[in-house]
């Protein structure tokens, strides 16, 4: 899954974009404990 896939995933279920820190985007929810970071690197993100 490519990283343009995942973020939009994502943000169509609400989470919203807090922070970057070099190539890593972090997004938090506003109805949820936590957060999510999403590398962004060429090619497939793997899966975890």
């Amino acid at each position: 899954m490519k990283f343009r896939e995942v973020i939009k995933i994502l943000e169509d279920n609400g989470w919203v974009q807090k922070a970057v820190r070099g190539s890593h985007y972090q997004y938090t929810h506003p109805g949820r404990p936590g957060k999510i970071t999403v590398p962004c690197h060429r090619g497939d993100l793997g899966k975890r």
